[in-house]
Protein backbone atom coordinates (compact mmCIF):
# COMPACT_ATOMS: atom_id res chain seq x y z
CA UNK A 1 0.00 0.00 0.00
CA UNK A 2 2.67 2.26 1.24
CA UNK A 3 3.98 1.65 -2.39
CA UNK A 4 1.13 2.49 -4.04
CA UNK A 5 0.53 5.91 -2.38
CA UNK A 6 4.86 6.75 -3.54
CA UNK A 7 3.99 6.08 -6.72
CA UNK A 8 0.36 7.41 -7.28
CA UNK A 9 2.39 10.84 -5.91
CA UNK A 10 5.32 10.67 -8.03
CA UNK A 11 2.80 10.43 -11.13
CA UNK A 12 1.29 13.27 -9.91
CA UNK A 13 3.94 15.29 -8.84
CA UNK A 14 5.43 14.59 -12.74
CA UNK A 15 2.16 14.92 -14.36
CA UNK A 16 2.02 18.33 -12.59
CA UNK A 17 4.93 19.91 -13.57
CA UNK A 18 4.84 18.16 -17.18
CA UNK A 19 1.19 20.39 -17.42
CA UNK A 20 3.40 23.53 -15.83
CA UNK A 21 6.33 23.04 -18.63
CA UNK A 22 3.17 22.50 -21.22
CA UNK A 23 2.24 25.80 -19.66
CA UNK A 24 5.08 27.82 -19.80
CA UNK A 25 6.06 26.41 -23.35
CA UNK A 26 2.26 27.84 -24.89
CA UNK A 27 3.46 31.11 -23.19
CA UNK A 28 6.45 31.26 -24.66
CA UNK A 29 5.83 30.19 -27.99
CA UNK A 30 3.28 33.21 -28.25
CA UNK A 31 6.04 35.37 -27.31
CA UNK A 32 8.14 34.20 -29.89
CA UNK A 33 5.29 33.74 -32.74
CA UNK A 34 7.03 35.86 -35.32
CA UNK A 35 9.47 32.46 -35.16
CA UNK A 36 6.59 29.55 -36.12
CA UNK A 37 8.49 29.55 -39.87
CA UNK A 38 10.45 27.05 -39.57
CA UNK A 39 12.29 27.57 -43.23
CA UNK A 40 12.75 31.42 -41.81
CA UNK A 41 15.91 32.36 -39.16
CA UNK A 42 15.38 31.46 -35.86
CA UNK A 43 16.25 31.92 -31.94
CA UNK A 44 16.96 29.87 -28.89
CA UNK A 45 15.47 30.14 -25.74
CA UNK A 46 16.73 29.12 -22.39
CA UNK A 47 15.70 29.49 -19.24
CA UNK A 48 17.72 28.31 -16.07
CA UNK A 49 16.23 28.09 -13.25
CA UNK A 50 18.74 26.82 -9.53
CA UNK A 51 20.60 25.37 -11.88
CA UNK A 52 18.72 23.50 -13.87
CA UNK A 53 16.62 23.79 -17.12
CA UNK A 54 13.40 24.95 -16.95
CA UNK A 55 12.67 25.48 -20.71
CA UNK A 56 14.66 25.28 -23.76
CA UNK A 57 13.20 25.43 -26.86
CA UNK A 58 14.91 26.18 -30.77
CA UNK A 59 13.20 28.09 -33.49
CA UNK A 60 13.45 28.40 -37.12
CA UNK A 61 16.84 27.83 -38.90
CA UNK A 62 20.67 28.48 -38.54
CA UNK A 63 21.83 28.79 -42.10
CA UNK A 64 18.98 30.02 -44.64
CA UNK A 65 20.77 28.76 -47.41
CA UNK A 66 20.82 24.86 -46.71
CA UNK A 67 17.68 25.03 -43.60
CA UNK A 68 19.99 23.90 -41.17
CA UNK A 69 17.69 23.85 -37.82
CA UNK A 70 18.33 25.62 -35.09
CA UNK A 71 19.33 23.78 -32.23
CA UNK A 72 20.48 23.59 -28.25
CA UNK A 73 24.22 23.77 -29.78
CA UNK A 74 23.95 25.96 -32.55
CA UNK A 75 26.66 28.69 -32.06
CA UNK A 76 25.57 32.59 -32.27
CA UNK A 77 27.54 35.43 -32.43
CA UNK A 78 26.99 36.67 -29.22
CA UNK A 79 27.41 40.39 -30.18
CA UNK A 80 27.72 42.74 -27.18
CA UNK A 81 26.88 39.96 -24.44
CA UNK A 82 30.50 39.08 -25.49
CA UNK A 83 31.61 41.88 -22.51
CA UNK A 84 30.78 39.87 -19.70
CA UNK A 85 33.53 37.23 -20.85
CA UNK A 86 35.78 40.21 -21.71
CA UNK A 87 35.11 41.64 -18.19
CA UNK A 88 35.84 38.42 -16.25
CA UNK A 89 39.27 38.14 -18.14
CA UNK A 90 40.28 41.63 -16.35
CA UNK A 91 38.75 40.31 -13.18
CA UNK A 92 40.60 37.05 -12.98
CA UNK A 93 43.59 38.98 -13.79
CA UNK A 94 43.07 40.97 -11.29
CA UNK A 95 42.63 38.25 -8.85
CA UNK A 96 45.94 36.97 -9.94
CA UNK A 97 47.60 40.38 -9.02
CA UNK A 98 48.98 41.26 -12.36
CA UNK A 99 46.82 44.57 -12.86
CA UNK A 100 44.44 47.09 -10.90
CA UNK A 101 41.07 48.36 -11.66
CA UNK A 102 43.14 51.90 -10.71
CA UNK A 103 46.20 51.44 -13.60
CA UNK A 104 46.03 53.65 -15.88
CA UNK A 105 45.87 52.98 -20.12
CA UNK A 106 49.57 54.43 -19.78
CA UNK A 107 50.56 52.49 -17.34
CA UNK A 108 50.45 49.46 -19.70
CA UNK A 109 50.68 50.94 -22.52
CA UNK A 110 53.63 53.64 -22.14
CA UNK A 111 53.55 54.35 -25.98
CA UNK A 112 49.01 55.50 -25.90
CA UNK A 113 49.00 58.89 -25.79
CA UNK A 114 49.06 61.03 -22.47
CA UNK A 115 45.53 61.50 -22.70
CA UNK A 116 45.14 57.80 -21.59
CA UNK A 117 47.03 58.57 -18.33
CA UNK A 118 43.22 59.66 -16.62
CA UNK A 119 41.51 56.32 -17.81
CA UNK A 120 41.34 53.75 -15.36
CA UNK A 121 40.92 50.44 -16.40
CA UNK A 122 38.01 50.71 -13.94
CA UNK A 123 36.57 53.63 -16.49
CA UNK A 124 36.89 51.09 -19.58
CA UNK A 125 34.67 48.52 -17.45
CA UNK A 126 32.50 50.89 -16.84
CA UNK A 127 31.74 52.85 -19.33
CA UNK A 128 33.09 55.45 -18.37
CA UNK A 129 36.43 56.83 -20.14
CA UNK A 130 34.97 59.20 -22.74
CA UNK A 131 37.27 57.01 -25.49
CA UNK A 132 36.20 57.92 -28.73
CA UNK A 133 34.11 56.03 -30.55
CA UNK A 134 35.98 53.41 -32.86
CA UNK A 135 33.00 53.24 -35.05
CA UNK A 136 33.44 56.96 -36.55
CA UNK A 137 36.82 57.08 -36.69
CA UNK A 138 39.47 56.84 -40.16
CA UNK A 139 39.71 53.36 -40.42
CA UNK A 140 42.91 51.17 -41.99
CA UNK A 141 43.17 51.01 -45.70
CA UNK A 142 41.75 47.78 -47.35
CA UNK A 143 39.14 45.65 -46.37
CA UNK A 144 40.35 43.41 -44.19
CA UNK A 145 38.17 42.92 -41.05
CA UNK A 146 39.69 45.12 -38.20
CA UNK A 147 41.00 43.83 -34.79
CA UNK A 148 41.72 44.97 -31.35
CA UNK A 149 44.65 46.26 -32.51
CA UNK A 150 43.63 47.93 -35.42
CA UNK A 151 41.07 50.09 -32.72
CA UNK A 152 43.88 50.74 -30.51
CA UNK A 153 46.20 52.23 -33.16
CA UNK A 154 43.23 54.10 -33.83
CA UNK A 155 42.76 55.40 -30.89
CA UNK A 156 46.62 56.34 -30.64
CA UNK A 157 46.00 58.86 -32.93
CA UNK A 158 43.18 60.97 -31.11
CA UNK A 159 44.61 63.30 -28.66
CA UNK A 160 41.76 63.53 -26.41
CA UNK A 161 38.32 62.08 -25.04
CA UNK A 162 34.63 62.89 -25.32
CA UNK A 163 34.79 64.12 -21.82
CA UNK A 164 37.04 63.75 -18.66
CA UNK A 165 37.07 60.18 -17.81
CA UNK A 166 34.87 59.51 -14.54
CA UNK A 167 32.55 62.00 -14.92
CA UNK A 168 30.32 60.69 -17.10
CA UNK A 169 29.09 57.42 -18.55
CA UNK A 170 28.86 57.12 -22.46
CA UNK A 171 28.55 53.29 -23.77
CA UNK A 172 31.95 52.21 -25.70
CA UNK A 173 32.59 49.50 -27.88
CA UNK A 174 36.28 51.05 -28.10
CA UNK A 175 36.98 51.02 -24.40
CA UNK A 176 36.38 46.90 -24.40
CA UNK A 177 38.21 46.34 -27.53
CA UNK A 178 40.87 47.94 -25.42
CA UNK A 179 40.32 46.22 -22.67
CA UNK A 180 41.12 42.53 -24.76
CA UNK A 181 43.95 44.25 -25.72
CA UNK A 182 45.11 44.92 -22.32
CA UNK A 183 44.38 40.76 -21.56
CA UNK A 184 46.81 40.20 -24.75
CA UNK A 185 49.81 42.26 -23.53
CA UNK A 186 49.37 41.49 -19.69
CA UNK A 187 48.82 38.10 -19.74
CA UNK A 188 51.14 37.12 -23.22
CA UNK A 189 48.41 35.49 -24.39
CA UNK A 190 46.20 36.64 -26.90
CA UNK A 191 42.59 37.16 -25.80
CA UNK A 192 41.23 34.29 -28.11
CA UNK A 193 43.58 32.14 -26.25
CA UNK A 194 43.02 33.54 -22.99
CA UNK A 195 38.81 33.26 -22.95
CA UNK A 196 39.35 29.65 -23.78
CA UNK A 197 42.28 28.68 -21.81
CA UNK A 198 41.02 30.01 -18.66
CA UNK A 199 37.21 30.32 -19.20
CA UNK A 200 35.83 28.09 -21.89
CA UNK A 201 37.72 25.06 -21.58
CA UNK A 202 37.98 25.11 -17.45
CA UNK A 203 34.02 25.25 -17.73
CA UNK A 204 33.61 22.19 -20.56
CA UNK A 205 32.53 24.76 -22.92
CA UNK A 206 33.46 23.22 -26.35
CA UNK A 207 31.28 25.37 -28.67
CA UNK A 208 32.01 28.79 -27.20
CA UNK A 209 35.30 30.49 -29.48
CA UNK A 210 36.32 33.85 -30.15
CA UNK A 211 35.55 33.47 -33.49
CA UNK A 212 38.37 34.95 -36.34
CA UNK A 213 37.47 34.71 -40.24
CA UNK A 214 37.87 32.01 -41.57
CA UNK A 215 37.02 29.29 -38.42
CA UNK A 216 35.08 26.13 -39.22
CA UNK A 217 32.59 25.70 -36.71
CA UNK A 218 29.58 22.98 -36.66
CA UNK A 219 26.90 24.00 -35.29
CA UNK A 220 27.44 28.02 -36.56
CA UNK A 221 24.24 30.10 -37.05
CA UNK A 222 24.74 32.67 -40.12
CA UNK A 223 23.17 36.56 -39.13
CA UNK A 224 20.19 37.19 -41.28
CA UNK A 225 18.45 40.58 -42.13
CA UNK A 226 14.36 41.06 -42.97
CA UNK A 227 13.87 42.48 -46.87
CA UNK A 228 11.06 45.05 -47.52
CA UNK A 229 9.11 42.16 -49.11
CA UNK A 230 9.03 40.45 -45.22
CA UNK A 231 11.34 37.36 -45.95
CA UNK A 232 15.18 37.15 -44.83
CA UNK A 233 18.62 37.25 -46.59
CA UNK A 234 22.27 36.41 -45.34
CA UNK A 235 24.08 39.75 -43.81
CA UNK A 236 26.53 37.72 -41.58
CA UNK A 237 29.87 39.83 -41.07
CA UNK A 238 30.88 43.03 -41.90
CA UNK A 239 34.57 44.82 -41.86
CA UNK A 240 33.84 45.38 -37.43
CA UNK A 241 32.87 41.64 -37.15
CA UNK A 242 36.99 40.77 -36.41
CA UNK A 243 36.74 42.60 -32.94
CA UNK A 244 36.90 40.67 -30.25
CA UNK A 245 36.61 42.31 -26.75
CA UNK A 246 33.42 44.36 -27.79
CA UNK A 247 31.40 41.62 -29.44
CA UNK A 248 33.18 38.54 -31.04
CA UNK A 249 32.28 35.36 -28.70
CA UNK A 250 30.39 32.65 -30.41
CA UNK A 251 28.20 30.54 -28.19
CA UNK A 252 25.51 28.55 -27.77
CA UNK A 253 22.69 27.78 -24.83
CA UNK A 254 24.29 24.84 -24.59
CA UNK A 255 27.47 26.56 -23.84
CA UNK A 256 25.91 29.03 -21.83
CA UNK A 257 24.26 26.65 -18.99
CA UNK A 258 27.81 26.02 -18.40
CA UNK A 259 28.76 29.46 -18.02
CA UNK A 260 25.72 30.46 -15.38
CA UNK A 261 26.29 27.82 -13.53
CA UNK A 262 30.05 29.19 -12.68
CA UNK A 263 28.62 32.36 -12.18
CA UNK A 264 26.02 31.25 -9.24
CA UNK A 265 29.05 28.60 -7.76
CA UNK A 266 31.63 31.48 -8.18
CA UNK A 267 33.69 28.70 -9.81
CA UNK A 268 36.67 31.26 -11.73
CA UNK A 269 36.66 34.08 -8.60
CA UNK A 270 35.45 33.84 -5.28
CA UNK A 271 32.11 35.83 -3.92
CA UNK A 272 33.82 39.24 -3.47
CA UNK A 273 35.78 39.41 -6.50
CA UNK A 274 32.97 38.28 -8.60
CA UNK A 275 30.49 40.02 -7.57
CA UNK A 276 32.82 43.17 -8.59
CA UNK A 277 31.13 42.91 -12.05
CA UNK A 278 27.42 42.49 -10.51
CA UNK A 279 27.68 46.83 -9.03
CA UNK A 280 28.20 49.90 -9.45
CA UNK A 281 31.32 51.40 -8.26
CA UNK A 282 31.79 54.76 -5.94
CA UNK A 283 29.78 57.80 -7.80
CA UNK A 284 28.85 55.90 -10.89
CA UNK A 285 24.93 55.31 -9.93
CA UNK A 286 24.26 59.31 -11.10
CA UNK A 287 25.29 58.32 -14.57
CA UNK A 288 22.48 56.49 -15.20
CA UNK A 289 18.89 57.80 -14.06
CA UNK A 290 17.15 54.17 -14.61
CA UNK A 291 19.65 51.78 -14.56
CA UNK A 292 23.53 51.18 -13.54
CA UNK A 293 26.46 49.22 -15.25
CA UNK A 294 28.97 47.08 -13.33
CA UNK A 295 31.35 45.44 -15.06
CA UNK A 296 30.15 43.76 -18.64
CA UNK A 297 26.48 43.90 -16.96
CA UNK A 298 23.61 46.28 -16.63
CA UNK A 299 21.61 46.75 -13.29
CA UNK A 300 18.58 47.65 -12.96
CA UNK A 301 15.67 47.44 -10.74
CA UNK A 302 12.42 45.82 -11.01
CA UNK A 303 11.10 47.08 -8.28
CA UNK A 304 12.99 45.67 -5.25
CA UNK A 305 14.21 43.27 -7.67
CA UNK A 306 17.80 43.10 -8.81
CA UNK A 307 18.07 42.60 -12.47
CA UNK A 308 21.35 41.84 -14.40
CA UNK A 309 21.27 41.92 -18.00
CA UNK A 310 22.73 42.75 -21.49
CA UNK A 311 21.90 42.86 -24.75
CA UNK A 312 23.49 42.59 -28.31
CA UNK A 313 22.95 43.21 -31.55
CA UNK A 314 25.59 43.51 -34.61
CA UNK A 315 24.95 42.77 -37.99
CA UNK A 316 22.94 39.27 -38.77
CA UNK A 317 22.28 38.93 -35.19
CA UNK A 318 19.99 39.88 -31.36
CA UNK A 319 20.65 38.81 -28.23
CA UNK A 320 19.88 39.29 -24.65
CA UNK A 321 20.85 38.18 -20.56
CA UNK A 322 18.63 38.21 -18.22
CA UNK A 323 19.64 37.24 -14.50
CA UNK A 324 17.47 37.61 -11.18
CA UNK A 325 20.08 36.30 -8.40
CA UNK A 326 17.79 36.10 -5.78
CA UNK A 327 15.62 34.05 -7.59
CA UNK A 328 18.44 31.94 -9.22
CA UNK A 329 16.86 32.40 -12.64
CA UNK A 330 18.33 33.37 -15.99
CA UNK A 331 16.79 33.93 -19.25
CA UNK A 332 18.46 33.67 -22.34
CA UNK A 333 17.46 34.52 -26.15
CA UNK A 334 20.23 34.39 -28.67
CA UNK A 335 18.76 35.13 -32.05
CA UNK A 336 20.11 35.02 -35.72
CA UNK A 337 18.34 37.99 -36.84
CA UNK A 338 19.22 41.54 -37.23
CA UNK A 339 18.18 44.67 -34.48
CA UNK A 340 14.99 42.66 -33.32
CA UNK A 341 13.99 45.54 -31.46
CA UNK A 342 12.18 43.88 -28.63
CA UNK A 343 14.31 40.96 -27.58
CA UNK A 344 15.16 42.48 -24.05
CA UNK A 345 11.13 43.05 -23.32
CA UNK A 346 10.71 39.37 -24.47
CA UNK A 347 13.01 38.33 -21.99
CA UNK A 348 11.36 40.23 -19.27
CA UNK A 349 7.82 38.71 -20.62
CA UNK A 350 9.32 35.33 -20.14
CA UNK A 351 10.83 36.06 -16.41
CA UNK A 352 7.31 37.33 -15.71
CA UNK A 353 5.68 34.26 -16.59
CA UNK A 354 7.81 32.34 -13.85
CA UNK A 355 8.33 35.24 -11.39
CA UNK A 356 5.11 37.43 -11.65
CA UNK A 357 5.25 38.87 -8.22
CA UNK A 358 8.79 39.97 -8.68
CA UNK A 359 9.38 40.58 -12.58
CA UNK A 360 6.43 42.99 -14.33
CA UNK A 361 5.19 42.01 -17.87
CA UNK A 362 6.41 44.76 -20.64
CA UNK A 363 2.91 46.55 -21.11
CA UNK A 364 2.93 46.35 -25.31
CA UNK A 365 3.30 42.03 -24.53
CA UNK A 366 0.42 42.26 -21.97
CA UNK A 367 -2.13 44.45 -24.56
CA UNK A 368 -1.14 42.48 -27.35
CA UNK A 369 -1.98 39.53 -25.86
CA UNK A 370 -5.45 40.99 -24.54
CA UNK A 371 -6.13 42.49 -27.85
CA UNK A 372 -5.30 38.75 -29.61
CA UNK A 373 -8.01 36.77 -26.92
CA UNK A 374 -10.51 39.55 -26.50
CA UNK A 375 -10.13 42.29 -29.38
CA UNK A 376 -8.71 45.83 -29.02
CA UNK A 377 -11.35 46.95 -26.76
CA UNK A 378 -10.52 44.86 -23.47
CA UNK A 379 -6.41 46.07 -24.14
CA UNK A 380 -7.62 49.63 -23.96
CA UNK A 381 -9.56 49.58 -21.16
CA UNK A 382 -6.80 47.32 -19.52
CA UNK A 383 -4.52 50.15 -19.86
CA UNK A 384 -6.73 52.58 -18.65
CA UNK A 385 -7.66 51.00 -15.61
CA UNK A 386 -4.66 49.25 -14.47
CA UNK A 387 -2.25 52.58 -15.46
CA UNK A 388 -3.90 54.33 -12.66
CA UNK A 389 -3.31 51.81 -10.17
CA UNK A 390 0.11 51.31 -8.15
CA UNK A 391 0.67 47.89 -8.16
CA UNK A 392 0.12 46.88 -11.82
CA UNK A 393 1.56 43.98 -13.01
CA UNK A 394 2.75 45.57 -15.61
CA UNK A 395 5.61 47.73 -16.64
CA UNK A 396 4.91 51.36 -18.29
CA UNK A 397 7.40 52.97 -20.53
CA UNK A 398 6.59 55.18 -23.89
CA UNK A 399 9.22 52.62 -25.62
CA UNK A 400 6.30 50.16 -25.06
CA UNK A 401 3.17 51.88 -26.53
CA UNK A 402 5.41 52.49 -29.30
CA UNK A 403 6.57 48.50 -29.78
CA UNK A 404 2.73 47.75 -29.78
CA UNK A 405 2.15 50.24 -32.35
CA UNK A 406 4.78 48.49 -34.66
CA UNK A 407 3.50 45.20 -34.20
CA UNK A 408 -0.04 46.78 -35.08
CA UNK A 409 1.28 48.70 -38.25
CA UNK A 410 3.26 45.10 -39.12
CA UNK A 411 -0.24 43.72 -38.84
CA UNK A 412 -1.50 46.24 -41.43
CA UNK A 413 -3.77 47.02 -38.53
CA UNK A 414 -3.69 50.77 -38.69
CA UNK A 415 -6.17 52.71 -36.64
CA UNK A 416 -4.94 49.93 -33.70
CA UNK A 417 -1.37 51.65 -34.08
CA UNK A 418 -2.59 55.14 -34.35
CA UNK A 419 -4.30 54.77 -30.90
CA UNK A 420 -1.06 53.16 -29.66
CA UNK A 421 1.46 55.75 -30.94
CA UNK A 422 -1.28 58.60 -30.11
CA UNK A 423 -2.08 57.25 -26.17
CA UNK A 424 1.57 57.33 -25.79
CA UNK A 425 2.43 61.27 -26.91
CA UNK A 426 -1.13 62.07 -24.12
CA UNK A 427 0.81 59.49 -21.31
CA UNK A 428 4.13 60.64 -21.52
CA UNK A 429 4.04 64.78 -23.10
CA UNK A 430 7.85 65.38 -22.68
CA UNK A 431 9.07 62.38 -24.44
CA UNK A 432 10.91 62.11 -27.46
CA UNK A 433 10.60 58.30 -27.88
CA UNK A 434 6.20 59.21 -27.64
CA UNK A 435 7.03 62.09 -30.35
CA UNK A 436 9.46 59.88 -32.20
CA UNK A 437 6.77 57.32 -32.63
CA UNK A 438 3.79 59.21 -33.88
CA UNK A 439 6.21 60.52 -35.97
CA UNK A 440 6.91 57.52 -37.36
CA UNK A 441 3.14 56.60 -37.54
CA UNK A 442 2.35 59.38 -39.99
CA UNK A 443 5.51 58.67 -42.07
CA UNK A 444 4.43 55.35 -42.84
CA UNK A 445 0.87 57.14 -44.03
CA UNK A 446 2.62 59.52 -45.96
CA UNK A 447 1.00 62.25 -43.76
CA UNK A 448 4.34 64.11 -43.94
CA UNK A 449 3.39 67.28 -41.95
CA UNK A 450 1.65 65.57 -39.33
CA UNK A 451 5.60 63.80 -39.05
CA UNK A 452 7.84 66.45 -39.30
CA UNK A 453 5.25 68.42 -36.58
CA UNK A 454 5.98 65.35 -34.24
CA UNK A 455 9.50 64.84 -34.95
CA UNK A 456 9.68 68.51 -33.88
CA UNK A 457 8.13 67.90 -30.38
CA UNK A 458 10.22 64.56 -30.42
CA UNK A 459 13.39 66.95 -30.70
CA UNK A 460 12.39 69.18 -27.55
CA UNK A 461 13.10 66.18 -25.53
CA UNK A 462 15.84 64.31 -26.88
CA UNK A 463 18.08 62.99 -23.74
CA UNK A 464 21.69 64.91 -23.15
CA UNK A 465 23.38 61.59 -23.12
CA UNK A 466 21.33 59.10 -25.40
CA UNK A 467 22.55 55.40 -25.37
CA UNK A 468 23.93 53.89 -29.09
CA UNK A 469 20.39 52.78 -30.73
CA UNK A 470 18.85 56.26 -29.38
CA UNK A 471 21.84 57.69 -31.45
CA UNK A 472 21.04 56.12 -34.43
CA UNK A 473 16.72 57.10 -34.17
CA UNK A 474 17.77 60.62 -33.16
CA UNK A 475 20.17 61.01 -36.09
CA UNK A 476 17.33 59.48 -38.55
CA UNK A 477 14.73 61.96 -37.16
CA UNK A 478 17.08 64.96 -37.95
CA UNK A 479 17.61 63.98 -41.26
CA UNK A 480 14.76 63.40 -42.30
CA UNK A 481 13.61 67.13 -40.42
CA UNK A 482 16.77 68.42 -42.44
CA UNK A 483 15.64 67.35 -45.73
CA UNK A 484 11.80 68.03 -44.93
Amino acid sequence: MRIFIILFLSINLIQGLSAQTQDLESKIDFLFSEFTNPKQSGANILVIQKEKILFQKSYGVANLSNGTPSQAKTQYRLASVTKQFTAMCILLLEDKGKLSFEQNLCDIFPDFPSYGKKIKLLHLLQHTSGLKDYEKLPKPKGSAQLTDQDVYNMLKKCTATHFEPGTRYKYSNSGYAILAEIVRKVSGESFRDFVHNHIFEPLNMEGAIAFRKGDLLQYRAYGTSRTSSGGFVTTDQSRLSGIWGDGGIYMSVEDYVKWDAALANYTLLPKGKQDAAFRTWDGAKNFLPKREYGMGWYISYDGNTKVLWHRGGTIGFTNVVVRVPELELTVVILCNRNRWRNIWQLGFGVLHYIAPDKIKMPIDIQLFSLYKKYGIDKAKQYYDEYKKQPNSPCRYHPAGLNRLGLKFLSLNLKDYAKWAYSKNTIEYPESWVAWEGLGYYHEKQKEYAQAKDCYQQSVKFLPEYPTEDEKEIIKKIKHKLKKW
